[in-house]
């Protein structure tokens, strides 16, 4: 279930960079904008789900009251991103 939380995240923010693209040479298109705002709340919905799911994707997202236990789970070079 990790891989396919992380999955949804990485379409999500593919697509929300490929829009941001798209309006830096295209600022006025308001259906690209419009684009931008719903691929934006996709990204933000993924990674709250995974974020419930999983735990926190980004070092922003740590609670204070979290310890550091993303290092407890194997290490890529370990098998950890199978």
């Amino acid at each position: 279930m990790k891989n396919e939380y992380l999955h949804q995240v990485d379409m999500a923010g593919f697509a929300l960079d490929d829009v941001v693209l798209y309006l830096d040479t295209h600022p006025g298109d308001t259906e690209a904008m419009k684009y931008y705002q719903m691929a934006r709340e996709k990204y933000r919905q993924a990674v709250e789900v995974y974020t419930a799911q999983v735990g926190p994707l980004f070092m922003a997202d740590v609670p204070e009251s979290c310890t550091f236990s993303w290092v407890d789970e194997p290490w890529p070079w370990e098998g950890g991103c199978a």
